[in-house]
């Protein structure tokens, strides 16, 4: 069985999409299907053109999705668009063969989506005059070109919002009237049939293939589909097909008496999309946890666990079972275990495997049998013998996993305000704090709890966003980040005020015996400067912690840095704490040299409380792990690995570059899929905004749709099947994005070209009929022909000395050339001499 998508038919010729490509099956006799295309990337929308000659398509081959036509007797494709709009879409065929497709080519917004009439052969498409529409057919209607245009749709289909009535059900037109304006429904898929007009709707509660009238009359029900909806709809004028469920219908004829009947189409060939490969470790990390000394990490790629030293010997596997997933690693001290959540029985729970140096082979075992929800953070004390866990219900528990202790479960706190994050433990494993969501929005609060007599301390009041507590190793401080600044900037451009630069560390004595190091010293500093050295008995890492609860929050300190954006505080070997500082950026991107590379990456620095010394260890990283003596670190650089000093920048000899290729992780799409279902259903239930899920029956919605899983073989397929399990909610703003697939060629192309300047066709060339000024405040915004010399009337006539296509025009040859360096050879305009390139 397969999941069949977006049919269409000619004749005795059925289309249809499966596993990222175009498949042929006879109509008449339906059977075992070919496949016309092999690009292995995502397709869809194929129509057939008025002579059966060759189908239409969108195709994202290219970075953006394109028009493409591919010969039905087999044989190459080629693109006939480059317009780089990232919702093109192929809606048809004229009756002249020209095709019908709607984009955003050209618009202010990407919603604006308008109607293009385009040549088969390749050319920049006529546009037509009709507004931003969603949908377009065409056809002639007693003797008139008539066209049905749907408007005013949102991007995605019914099945993925189902039971919607909002603004934006859309619109039917015929020739400039409006049809069905008091349908309550979402309407879809628009088309001429054997004299009516057929279009799909849920304005009875599940999408069904309808049809009116000309005139809009005669509202007619052809399906009777009470589950799925009948979706991705498509005509030849006289019979319709659809998919609903994986599977391909087909209505022989608009009759009142007319039966849907499903259509029998069987794949050949080995399922490519199904089988395992092996994918690059170092791209798929998910999770890392360091051990004691800093030479190994227990490392999760997609879902299984790996033991990984750092320099040089093999890579070990730890758990690594298709279907299951595995996060959050945390080393359980120097014990030679190490705990993570797996949801092998269906929900999430504890294991814990010992590490390959550890004495004797064991199997993995799990400790817990309560329910823990949905686990957000795992964090272990010194020796390993206790658990924190943070829940998505607010609950933070406390797991014993000592051998033979039963795996008790004791809960510690529980917030009515959402989830507790931050967790820590302290040196001597006597305490246990973390940051407390509070009333409103963003209020958090330091608490702290001591876990002999489950006593709780507040060491914040809630008045600000505290977060990240955690102890130094001496035991004798708390450092938390806050988002407490309150000190206005001044926007340049308008005087408005705003508070960009609103975080920093702050220090907390535990004991107000204990001076704070950035407090005033009568006697003066140091002759050597930074602050007085603290003392040498007190100084040790693993420090027994004393706790003066009265008074906690006077003694809050900011540390002597400037206010920025802070986050991963940890504490390191010597007194030294560590953090991401995070550049303050635009939110168009605008703030950085390169507008290719907006992502804003962090800076990696070290602070030493004795000396008052910031040092930057690192820049422009993506996270790190601390080992369990804080003497290392290991950083997380765009699928790199290296471990460093904690407490200064590394050198040559100290820093050591992981060879992640030794870990050898094949992926099993099948199994992924099925897991990745029931692990949605889960994070939908535990976090969706109504808990008791607007009525629906969660765990039927789930149990209806999981058959379909074993028919995926695409991760877009996948996607495909989530969006409409998640329509069953009928909630808005709730998506799914495909993820990338492993075959096909690269997602790294780069954008089509764009000049700036509308050209026209004028004697067999391409005329420069206007050039956009541009926008200098915005480097996305910049015209590439604007300031160059060319001036209206002139005549493109190379690109990268290549000849311009006359019917074709400029753009094919730009495909690929955003962000590049062109050259453009120019004819001068009429009654200039000389010429530009």
């Amino acid at each position: 069985m397969t999941y069949l998508r977006l049919p269409h038919l000619h004749d005795d010729l059925l289309c249809f999409v499966a596993e990222d490509d175009l498949w042929l099956a006879p109509l008449d006799a339906p059977g075992r299907a070919w496949r016309l295309t092999a690009d292995r990337t995502k397709a869809g929308h194929p129509r057939f053109s008025p002579d059966g000659r060759h189908l239409a398509c969108t195709s994202w081959r290219s970075l953006m999705p394109e028009v493409h036509v591919v010969p039905v007797d087999g044989g190459p494709g080629r693109q006939v668009s480059h317009w780089g709009s990232a919702d093109t879409r192929v809606c048809g065929w004229t009756p002249e063969g020209e095709i019908l497709a709607v984009a955003s080519h050209g618009e202010p917004f990407s919603y604006y989506t308008w109607a293009y009439q385009i040549s088969p052969a390749g050319d920049p498409g006529r546009k037509l005059p009709w507004g931003p529409v969603a949908d377009i057919q065409v056809a002639d209607v007693a003797g008139e070109r008539t066209s049905l245009l749907l408007t005013g749709t949102p991007p995605h289909e019914p099945a993925s919002w189902k039971r919607y009535r909002g603004g934006a059900t859309g619109r039917l037109w015929l020739h400039g009237e409006r049809l069905l304006e008091g349908l309550d429904g979402h309407l879809h898929s628009p088309m001429f049939v054997g004299g009516r007009i057929a279009f799909l709707s849920d304005h009875e509660g599940v999408g069904n293939l309808y049809s009116i009238a000309y005139d809009g009359s005669g509202l007619r029900r052809h399906t009777d589909h009470d589950a799925f909806y009948a979706r991705h709809a498509a005509s030849d004028g006289a019979r319709v097909v659809y998919q609903c469920a994986g599977d391909l219908w087909i209505v022989d004829d608009l009759s009142p008496d007319s039966v849907p009947r499903r259509l029998d189409v069987r794949l050949g060939g080995p399922r490519t999309g199904r089988r395992p490969y092996q994918v690059a470790a170092s791209r798929h990390v998910d999770g890392l946890s360091v051990d004691e000394t800093g030479r190994a990490s227990a490392v999760v790629v997609r879902g299984s666990l790996y033991w990984l030293t750092h320099r040089d010997g093999p890579a070990r596997t730890l758990t690594d079972t298709p279907g299951v997933r595995v996060r959050l690693p945390e080393m359980l001290g120097a014990s030679g275990r190490v705990a993570y959540v797996t949801d092998a029985e269906g929900e999430d729970t504890i294991e814990i495997a010992s590490l390959p140096r550890a004495s004797g082979e064991r199997a993995p075992r799990r400790p817990v049998r309560a329910a823990l929800g949905r686990v957000r953070e795992l964090v272990s004390d010194p020796e390993g013998e206790r658990l924190a866990v943070a829940s998505h219900d607010g609950r933070l528990l406390l797991l014993d996993v000592t051998e033979g202790s039963g795996g008790e479960v004791t809960e510690l706190i529980r917030s009515v305000n959402g989830p507790v994050r931050d967790l820590a433990f302290s040196p001597d494993g006597a305490w246990l704090t973390w940051s407390h969501p509070g009333i409103g929005r963003t209020l958090r609060q330091i608490k702290m709890a001591r876990l002999a007599d489950r006593l709780i301390v507040d060491v914040t009041n809630g008045r600000f966003e505290d977060e990240n507590p955690v102890f130094t190793r001496d035991g004798r401080y708390l450092a938390f980040l806050s988002w407490r600044g309150f000190d206005p900037v001044y926007d340049v451009h308008t005087g408005d005020l705003s508070f960009p630069l609103g975080c920093r560390p702050y220090l907390v004595p535990l004991s107000s015996a204990t001076p704070s190091p950035f407090a005033v010293n009568p006697e003066g500093r140091p002759a050597a400067g930074g602050l007085d050295p603290v003392e040498d008995d007190d100084n040790g890492d693993n420090g027994a912690v004393t706790v003066e609860a009265e008074g906690l929050e006077s003694r809050v300190t900011p540390f002597p840095v400037a206010a920025s954006k802070y986050s991963a505080l940890h504490p390191v070997a010597g007194g030294g704490l560590v953090w991401l500082r995070w550049p303050i950026s635009g939110a168009l991107g605008e703030t950085f040299a390169n507008p290719d590379d907006t992502t804003g990456r962090p800076t990696l620095e070290h602070f030493g409380i004795t000396k008052a010394r910031k040092t930057e260890l690192a820049q422009h990283l993506d996270w790190f792990a601390v080992s369990g003596d804080g003497s290392r670190l290991v950083i997380v650089d765009e699928g790199e690995l290296r471990a460093v000093p904690a407490n200064e920048q590394g050198d040559s000899d100290s820093t050591v570059w992981i060879d992640a290729r030794r870990i050898l992780h094949t992926v099993d799409p099948a199994a992924e899929w099925r897991q990745s279902y029931e692990e949605a259903g889960r994070l939908i239930r535990a976090h969706f905004w109504d808990p008791g899920m607007c009525g629906i029956d969660w765990d039927g919605v789930l149990d209806q749709y999981r058959p379909l899983v074993e028919r995926v073989a695409s991760p877009d397929e996948f996607a495909d099947l989530l969006r409409e399990v998640l329509g069953e909610l009928g909630t808005s703003h709730a998506y799914v994005t495909a993820a990338r697939r492993n075959e096909g060629p690269p997602h790294y192309q780069r954008r089509q070209g764009l000049l700036g300047a509308n050209f026209v066709r004028r004697n067999g060339g391409w005329t420069v009929k206007r050039i956009l000024p541009g926008d200098s405040s915005d480097s996305k915004a910049r015209s590439p022909l604007a300031g160059s010399g060319i001036r209206e009337g002139a005549v493109l006539t190379h690109v990268d000395g290549r000849p311009v296509d006359p019917d074709a025009g400029p753009y094919p040859l730009l495909a690929g050339a955003g962000g590049t360096t062109v050259e453009l050879t120019f004819a001068p305009a009429e009654g200039l001499a000389g010429g530009w390139a």
